[in-house]
Formats: C-alpha cells, sequence, structure tokens
C-alpha cells in the first residue's frame, strides 16, 4: 500500500502542478506542501517517505515550466506573420475537417510555399471558413483567395477565447476564404473512408439526423459531425458524455470481446481484445478522452495477461498521467478532463455510494451510484465552464443505462454488418431505430420538464479546487462532515463578495448591451438586436447566474437597443420592464408589451425624476425621457448613460442638465459624437463606447483633457465597479 500511496502522491502533484500553472505563485504553494509533509512523515509513518515527498515536490514545481516549454508559439516564418491582409493566394494541403454544413466549411490548412512573391518562404498551419463547394476531406489539395487575420480573440468577459483553442493547436492564422480550388484528387483515406461507410450505414437506415447519433453512440463525436441541434438537446439534458467516445464505449467492447473468447487462451483472449481496442481507438479518432480509456483498457488487458486484476485507480494515474507527459496541454482539453473526473468517480465514489445504498435491489442501486459518482465529479468542472446544470441528469442516466448499451453495442454490431453488406443490418436497424427513438423522444421531453436546466453561476477556481480536495478526501474519511464543508465552499463567495455595484458594457457590435449589478439584484439596460441577445447578453447572465433580472430599461425601439427584447424576456425571468422608448412605437415593440401580462412581468413607464431601485443607497435617476437619459447613483460615484443621443440633443441636454452632472465619472454614449458640454464635467474620468468609437474631433478633445477613452469594439466588454475612490474599469482586451 506504502507504494502504492507513493505513487498516487507523485502522479497528483504533477496534475496539481499543471492545473495551476496559470497561477503567479501556484508552484511555491505546492512546494511549501511537499516540504510540510516530508517532515509530518517523520512522525505519521503511514505517510509515504520523505523521498517520495521530495520528489513530489520537484514534479509539481517543474509541471508548470514544463507546460509552458511544450505550449506551441508561431515560428519565424508562420503565416501567421503576414496577417492582416484583405488579398492573399494560398496552397495548401486539408490536415482535419472540422464542419461540412449549409452555409459554410471549415477545416486546418498546412500551408506550402509559394512562388508568389512575399509567400516564397512562409508556412505553417491556418484555420480557415470557405465556402460549401468543392466539399474537401482529409488529404484534399487547394488553392484560395481569400483574407488572412489573427484568430479573433475573447470579446466579453468569460467568452470562449477561440485564439488560446487555436494556439493549443499549434494554430494562428485564421483565413477567410471566398473561392477554393481543389487540386486533384486526394490520396485515399482508410480509416477516414470507413467511418464515411460506417455512417452511411446508420442514415440511410435511421434518416440523416439519428444516422449521425446512431454513428456517435457508437464511435463518438470525433468520427461524426452532429447537428447542433442534437449536441445542444443532449447537453441540457446532462447526457453530453453519450456522444463521446470514452471509458463506457471501451469497457463495453472491450468486456464483450472478452466474453466472446472466454474459452480460448489467456494469450488469445488478451490479443484480440487488444487488436479490437487499438481498431476502435483509431476510428473513433484518437482524441484525450479516446487514448486515455485505451491506455486505462490496455493496462488492464495486460494485468489480465498476467494472471492478476489491475487496480483500477492505479490504472486511471498511469493512463492519465502518462499522456499527460506526452502532452501537458491535454490539461485543459474539457472531454480529456471530462472523461478522467466521472472514471475517478466511478472508481472511487461509486462503491461506497453503492454500499450505503444497500437497501435498494442491485439492479437500481449500481447504476444509480454510478450516476451519483460520475457526476459528483463532473460537476465543478461543468459549473467553472459553464455555470449551469440540469437537476433530472442523474435520474436521467440511470434510466437510458439499459438502452445505451444496448445501442451501443447494436450500433457496433449493424456497422460490422452493414459494412459487408447494407441489407445484413436491416433486421437490427428496425430495434435500434425504434430504442433510438424513444430515447431521443425522452431527451426532449425532459429538456421541457420545468427547472430543467439551472443557472446558478460559475464557480471560482478556487471553489473548485478546494472542491476537488474534499472529494478526494472523502476516499479516506467519513463523507457527511465535508459535505458541510462544500457547502461553506459554494455560499462562501457570495457572503465575503465586497458590496461594489458593477456597470458591464458588453461588445455586441454596435448594440446597446448594459447589465447593471448589485448583489444579487440585476438590471439589463436595452440589450441590443437578436443576435447581441442570443450572443452575447444571454451567454453572459447565465454564466453569472443572473437570469433572474430585477428588471428591464429600454430607452429606444431601433433595431440595436431593443430587436432582442422578446428573446431576453422569454429566456429569462424578469421582474419589472421600465419603458422610456419615444412613442410612436413600432408594431414588434408594442407586441413585446403586449406579451408581459402573459409572462409575470410588470410594466412601468419611465417619467422624468423618477428613480429605478437597485440596492442599499444606489438607484438609476432618469433626467430625461424625451430623449431618455438615465444616471447610475452609487453612494460616491455615478454614471451617466447617455445613449445615442444627435448633436442637436445633447446640446439641449447639457444645458438643461448641467447642474445634476457635477459628480459624474464616467460617461457612456453609442453615439461617433459627443458635445464639448458634457465633456468638461469636472468630475469626469472615463467615456466608454459602444461600437466603433467617436469622431476624431471628440477624441482629440479626451486626449487633451486626460480622460480615459475606452471602446467595445477596440477593447470587448467593459465592467466598471464602484471600488476605491473613482472606480475600477476593466477591458476584456488592453
Amino acid at each position: 500500500m506504502g507504494g502504492r500511496a507513493g505513487f498516487y502522491l507523485l502522479v497528483g502533484s504533477y496534475l496539481a502542478g499543471l492545473v495551476i500553472a496559470g497561477w503567479s505563485w501556484g508552484w511555491l504553494l505546492l512546494g511549501i506542501l511537499a516540504v510540510i509533509g516530508g517532515f509530518l512523515s517523520f512522525q505519521l509513518f503511514w505517510l509515504p517517505p520523505w523521498r517520495v515527498w521530495i520528489a513530489a515536490g520537484l514534479l509539481a514545481v517543474f509541471a508548470s515550466p514544463y507546460l509552458h516549454l511544450r505550449t506551441p508559439l508561431p515560428g519565424s516564418k508562420d503565416i501567421s506573420w503576414l496577417a492582416p491582409q484583405h488579398k492573399i493566394t494560398l496552397l495548401g494541403t486539408v490536415t482535419e475537417t472540422l464542419h461540412q454544413g449549409e452555409d459554410f466549411q471549415s477545416f486546418y490548412l498546412r500551408i506550402e510555399p509559394s512562388s508568389q512573391e512575399g509567400l516564397a518562404s512562409y508556412t505553417g498551419t491556418a484555420f480557415v471558413r470557405a465556402p460549401t463547394q468543392p466539399a474537401l476531406r482529409p488529404g484534399s489539395r487547394v488553392r484560395l483567395n481569400g483574407a488572412l487575420y489573427r484568430p479573433p480573440g475573447r470579446t466579453n468577459p468569460g467568452q470562449f477565447a477561440f485564439d488560446d483553442y487555436l494556439r493549443r493547436q499549434g494554430v494562428f492564422a485564421h483565413i477567410q476564404a471566398r473561392a477554393l480550388v481543389s487540386l486533384g484528387k486526394p490520396d485515399p483515406d482508410w480509416l477516414w473512408m470507413v467511418r464515411q461507410r460506417v455512417l452511411q450505414v446508420h442514415q440511410r437506415a435511421l434518416g440523416t439526423e439519428r444516422g449521425a447519433l446512431m454513428t456517435s453512440l457508437v464511435l463518438g463525436n470525433g468520427a461524426v459531425e452532429l447537428p447542433k441541434s442534437i449536441q445542444r438537446r443532449y447537453t441540457e439534458a446532462g447526457l453530453a458524455h453519450l456522444l463521446s467516445a470514452s471509458g463506457a464505449q471501451v469497457s463495453l467492447l472491450l468486456g464483450t470481446s472478452l466474453g466472446l473468447v472466454a474459452r480460448q487462451s489467456p494469450r488469445l483472449k488478451v490479443g484480440l481484445a487488444g487488436a479490437t481496442l487499438v481498431v476502435y481507438i483509431c476510428l473513433a479518432g484518437g482524441s484525450p478522452a479516446v487514448l486515455r480509456a485505451g491506455v486505462m483498457g490496455a493496462v488492464t488487458l495486460l494485468g489480465l495477461a498476467r494472471g492478476h486484476r489491475a487496480a483500477p485507480l492505479s490504472a486511471l494515474l498511469l493512463a492519465v498521467g502518462g499522456l499527460l507527459i506526452y502532452n501537458p496541454l491535454w490539461i485543459t482539453d474539457l472531454g480529456f478532463g471530462y472523461s478522467f473526473l466521472a472514471t475517478a468517480g466511478l472508481v472511487v465514489t461509486a462503491p461506497r455510494l453503492a454500499k450505503g445504498l444497500d437497501f435498494l435491489p442491485p439492479m437500481l442501486a449500481t447504476p444509480l451510484a454510478v450516476a451519483l459518482a460520475a457526476g459528483l465529479w463532473t460537476l465543478p468542472l461543468q459549473l467553472l465552464h459553464f455555470g449551469q446544470l440540469s437537476p433530472y441528469a442523474v435520474p436521467l442516466n440511470v434510466l437510458v443505462v439499459p438502452a445505451v448499451e444496448v445501442l451501443t453495442l447494436g450500433g457496433l454490431a449493424t456497422s460490422i454488418l452493414g459494412f459487408v453488406r447494407p441489407e445484413l443490418a436491416w433486421p437490427g436497424h428496425v430495434l435500434l431505430g425504434w430504442i433510438l427513438g424513444v430515447l431521443d423522444s425522452l431527451v426532449g421531453w425532459v429538456n421541457t420538464l420545468p427547472g430543467s436546466l439551472v443557472y446558478p453561476g460559475t464557480l471560482l477556481p478556487v471553489q473548485v479546487v478546494l472542491l476537488y480536495s474534499l472529494l478526494a478526501a472523502s476516499c479516506w474519511t467519513r463523507p457527511w462532515p465535508l459535505v458541510g464543508i462544500a457547502g461553506v465552499v459554494l455560499v462562501a463567495p457570495l457572503l465575503l463578495a465586497p458590496g461594489d455595484v458593477s456597470l458591464s458594457v458588453l461588445a455586441g457590435g454596435g448594440s446597446e448591451v448594459l447589465v447593471i449589478e448589485d448583489g444579487r439584484r440585476t438590471l439589463v439596460v436595452n440589450g441590443g438586436d437578436v443576435r447581441a441577445c442570443e450572443r452575447v447578453l444571454l451567454p453572459h447572465l447565465q454564466q453569472r447566474g443572473r437570469l433572474h433580472l430585477s428588471g428591464v430599461i429600454t430607452t429606444g425601439t431601433r433595431e440595436t437597443q431593443t430587436a432582442g427584447l422578446a428573446t431576453l424576456l422569454a429566456l429569462s425571468e424578469t421582474d419589472v420592464l421600465w419603458d422610456g422608448a419615444d412613442l410612436p412605437w413600432q408594431t414588434s415593440y408594442r407586441a413585446v408589451l403586449e406579451g408581459l401580462t402573459r409572462q409575470g412581468t410588470t410594466y412601468r413607464r419611465l417619467s422624468p425624476a423618477m428613480h429605478v431601485p437597485l440596492g442599499s443607497g444606489v438607484h438609476i435617476s432618469v433626467l430625461s425621457t424625451e430623449p431618455t437619459v438615465l444616471l447610475l447613483r452609487a453612494p460616491t460615484q455615478q454614471v451617466l448613460l447617455l445613449g445615442r443621443l444627435s448633436p442637436v440633443e445633447q446640446e439641449w441636454f447639457a444645458q438643461t442638465y448641467a447642474d445634476s452632472l457635477g459628480g459624474t465619472q464616467v460617461l457612456w454614449t453609442s453615439a461617433s459624437h459627443l458635445n464639448k458640454r458634457l465633456l468638461a464635467l469636472p468630475g469626469l474620468r472615463n467615456v466608454i463606447v459602444s461600437g466603433r468609437g467617436l469622431d476624431a474631433a471628440a477624441e482629440r478633445e479626451l486626449a487633451g483633457r486626460n480622460i480615459s477613452y475606452w471602446t467595445t469594439a477596440r477593447h470587448g466588454g467593459l465592467v466598471w465597479r464602484t471600488s476605491g475612490r473613482d472606480g475600477q474599469l476593466t477591458p476584456t482586451r488592453l
């Protein structure tokens, strides 16, 4: 046991070093913990010896520089150094197709040296978004015309960073292709051809969507591109793991393979099962999650060949540690993380849960313990990245286990039969199609239930680290005291959060998207057009766990102001709509107002001198309603929400309300011009513009007055907080 504990400590230290690589002094903390553990080992003899603690400390400390050393950087002749270019012609070979749809296709292109002047020695790999024709596959050689850019970065707080994702793949260039020319037929890619054949077999029998779903259940979504609607449906129901090839498929495959040759010699059994495993990994695409399951399966087979059973936790840590030494960047791969954590839950926690559920029939207790364990171990990671969960996920996972096992094994069998001759798979497809239809209908029905998706908001990284520490500690101590500690960890940020008011000006093109937060009260101003509402505002509110809105204020009916209002009200719980839009109303806006009663939202019309309450000592004052101008007042600071006033309206407003604006530190607008009277406000420190920015004259005036100037087009989303004397403004991009 001592040697095994030392192995667990070494692997765990390396994993911890990779996880906290982004924290400036995280390596020092791990080093100190290793030193403390070494000293304690002289007193507590059940701990690993001090030599193991020293080795663990070194692994933890050097994991971070190793990760940075392995992070790809563009070479001196990478094509990305030429960006941006609006017209460029390039030759290259498709290395991987990412999406092929009705509107566009995307792929990775390995750039070839060109005879074109200035491009002779430039190479590298680029992400390409291109027209749908000609349809390409791996190995296709193409010539394209288009524009070359650097990959777009994060535009709003907490948003997915596409440039970071591509950088981890060794890709630093983004090409928007306008025209493609295929240069000959690519060499045969047998793995791609087999995957396509399997997909065609299932789609011919089950239809396009359900055929793709069946293929994903068998080979994972790395081998087939699923429609977005299916991915969203299963993700919201907590069944996204069914669509990814990982441990479940590998376990079923190995168990079936070994069962079919149970009476043969151990060498033959291991050989056939190992060959089956290798073929499956190749067909499934070799993603980090599949490789993790494959290595763990190989360790199990090796133990079987040697006549003893491999310890599941040792096999898991050996697989994960070995793969992360091979490629430490996989520590950021979500599929790999979910696969590892779910398996850890099955190995560590499920047996203890099953014992606690011994009052239930075994056929119910075991799958319930498995679902609970996997859910517990993956929940912190899910909340860290997405801030959402499905309350029905655990019972739904228990309910679908038999169907998924039948579909996976049946799908494998029909794939093999259909590959030989499609007619042979027809009887199996009749039964599997019915089961798949029931499963898909059940998932869709669960997503329509009240509270099917809850948005508690994202966790802090330190909360996630503490929660996983508690889960690990539950292996060696009684779990119930740890439940109380976990509850404290979850609610502590809410109790300890500073009482600052925050104003988030989100980047949504030219749309006006503002979110004001004070404690747990949330107020949205306008919300922007439909695209900005769906892609910017709602994801921001979901991630923050703030889909219950204290109110929505509208200041106009232009498309960039409130075209997305119907979507916002339908997908959030809004207490009050404060209407400041000028008459006459547009037909679409009037329809939204008429539907407020059905949605349980109270209607209030804004009037001059009205106060919209937020929190203690914080409110929004309505200065004017024709046009609508608001003033966010905090105890020591205030923000002028000017909106998009014309030059004439600004002149009138500045003359009329100058006495009310003396304490204004921040001014927000979506106009391209600012009146000099407003720029001359004595306390003004920051000007925030939604959109491209102000005209040259206004910019010179701001520079001359030493006023900080921010635009969402240049700096991304901006967050202003009432911390300190003058507040604190944080841009997404500098």
